[in-house]
């Protein structure tokens, strides 16, 4: 083999691990079969539940991700899937499984008032979190974010705070008011204007 092909093979190498490091470093969904904790599993299977029911809805169209926003912004009327309407969706879905296995859900939000503005739902159990510290990287808070994909992606805080390309305002939480709602109660608010007009994701 001449030295210019060896050359050649060592830099394809090199560039392999460097992209398949990258690839599997965090930042990602955990996965489902990699929830251990039975309370967080419950909140999974009823955030799974969640998902379907929005992609069943007769008359709902729900999209996800920045091509869904431009669907959503462009043709309004029966398509959901803006990051707060999918945020409100979940947290009315999920909150009846995290009062029950004694967990506690509220809003979280990053960017907020910039084009990169983004909300989603947070999980924790109270009695293993500070509520002072819920929003520290290394606290052990969950967000339950359909907007990205459309799918049950579960991230734990620390890699949710690095998915952003760049932070222009600090994370923060937000109360949400859907605790109490009966069912018909929320399909009536999903399927009508929720949120922020101006809210780009």
């Amino acid at each position: 083999m001449s030295d210019r092909r060896g050359r050649r093979l060592i830099t394809l190498a090199s560039w392999i691990l460097i992209l398949g490091g990258l690839v599997g470093c965090g930042h990602g969904p955990i996965p489902a079969t990699r929830i251990e904790d039975p309370a967080l599993l419950a909140i999974h299977e009823a955030f799974d539940a969640c998902v379907q029911e929005a992609r069943d809805a007769p008359d709902l169209r729900w999209h996800s991700g920045w091509l869904g926003n431009i669907w959503v912004n462009s043709f309004g009327e029966h398509n959901r899937g803006l990051c707060y309407e999918w945020q409100d969706w979940v947290y009315a879905c999920v909150s009846p499984t995290v009062e029950a296995v004694g967990w506690k859900a509220t809003g979280v939000a990053i960017n907020m008032e910039t084009g990169n503005e983004h909300h989603a739902v947070l999980v924790y159990d109270p009695l293993r979190v500070d509520e002072a510290l819920l929003l520290e990287p290394e606290s052990e808070c969950y967000v339950l974010d359909a907007w990205r994909r459309g799918h049950t992606d579960i991230y734990r805080i620390a890699d949710w705070l690095e998915l952003p390309t760049r932070i222009r305002t600090p994370v923060e939480l937000e109360e949400l008011p859907w605790l109490g709602l009966e069912t018909d109660d929320r399909e009536t608010s999903a399927a009508g204007d929720l949120g922020p007009a101006s809210d780009s994701r």
